[in-house]
């Protein structure tokens, strides 16, 4: 019964991640600074796990970035990434909920059209796969750049807390 329910999570988590990259292939972190990204971190297990997964698929560097995070995991996932990019530890913190105005979940259609539109600014054409409706795109170009604020700034700048591990 447990292994069904993997099979089922993994199942899943494959289907939509081949609906979120529209086509490409899976891009490998080996040798690269793998930017991991959250809404915010509460227990930090997901983000901890995913961590780990681009050090095992060869991650040069790993790189968390959130804009808020309990002060406890904080501490901890100093030990799991090269550098943490948080821009608030509060010292009240209840949930990530608290710091947003609206925090309803994102749907899969809205992550598509957002990641669509990504990929048209940086110039990757994207076109339509006629059999599944998923976007595809060409590989993107890996540029070492380290971006924050939308793309429009570079890391670190004045309010920002852009601390490394160690």
């Amino acid at each position: 019964e447990l292994a069904e329910l993997a099979r089922r999570a993994r199942d899943e988590v494959e289907r939509r991640a081949s609906r979120f990259r529209g086509g490409r292939p899976a891009q490998s972190p080996a040798g690269r600074t793998a930017v991991l990204v959250d809404d915010g971190i509460a227990t930090g297990a997901t983000a901890r796990a995913a961590c780990r997964v681009a050090r095992a698929q060869g991650a040069a560097r790993v790189v968390l970035a959130v804009p808020v995070c309990s002060a406890r995991t904080a501490a901890v996932l100093r030990g799991e990434v090269d550098e943490l990019v948080c821009l608030e530890i509060p010292r009240r913190f209840l949930g990530v909920g608290q710091f947003y105005a609206d925090f309803r979940q994102t749907s899969d259609e809205e992550v598509v059209d957002l990641l669509d539109r990504a990929a048209a600014r940086v110039g990757a054409p994207a076109t339509r796969d006629e059999e599944s409706g998923n976007s595809v795109h060409e590989p993107l170009p890996d540029r070492g750049e380290r971006l924050c604020d939308g793309g429009r700034e570079p890391l670190p700048r004045p309010g920002h807390s852009c601390e490394p591990a160690g």
